[in-house]
């Protein structure tokens, strides 16, 4: 991996998470991993990255955003790949397939009709469900706090997105409170 492909230096340590992580992607998976310049997709500010299952000839792949830190990073990746441990064990999903074409990837885009949604949403659930399942099954040691406020993240972004076909300023912040404080509640709730 070549880490200079990335706007951001990482700690040693979130080099060594992310190395294991796409060595077991492409490994085991056989997922290729493409870094992705993030002036490539200024127009859009949903997608941080990207998964297409394998086609005919063509391995699955997975495009990566260059722009974030190390731990968003290892976010991403997981939930990627959340996406096609999915894949493998569900097969593909024409309705899932079909729904993604009404997914709002650009700024100012229609939102999404509530048919498709519902189907976004369980196949972004299924991959939440995955990227955790692989974090623990790779031994990944990411604090429990901080892997609960990126799910609760991803999932409030995608109700936004769907609805309105962009996050705004605004949005972010509300994102980021809300999703902390679901962190800070389901957390509570386990240690009671």
């Amino acid at each position: 991996m070549d880490f200079s492909k990335f706007k951001y230096d990482f700690s040693d340590k979130r080099k060594k998470q992310i190395l294991k992580i796409i060595k077991y992607a492409k490994n085991i998976l056989n997922i290729n991993i493409k870094i992705i310049e993030s002036s490539y997709l200024e127009e859009s500010k949903t997608s941080a990255g990207g998964y297409s299952c394998a086609t005919n000839n063509k391995s699955a792949y997975i495009e990566l955003i260059n722009s974030y830190h190390g731990l968003p990073t290892i976010f991403i990746l997981l939930h990627e790949i959340g996406h096609h441990i999915d894949y493998l064990k569900r097969g593909l999903v024409t309705k899932e397939e079909v729904a993604y074409e009404y997914y709002p990837e650009n700024i100012n885009e229609a939102p999404c009709p509530e048919k498709y949604s519902k189907l976004i949403i369980h196949a972004e659930d299924m991959a939440v469900y995955y990227a955790r399942e692989l974090a623990t099954f790779l031994d990944l040691k990411i604090p429990e706090f901080s892997l609960l406020v990126d799910e609760f993240k991803s999932k409030e972004a995608l109700k936004i997105i769907l609805k309105t076909g962009n996050l705004s300023t605004e949005d972010f912040k509300y994102i980021r409170n809300v999703s902390r404080k679901k962190a800070y509640k389901k957390l509570k709730k386990k240690t009671i």
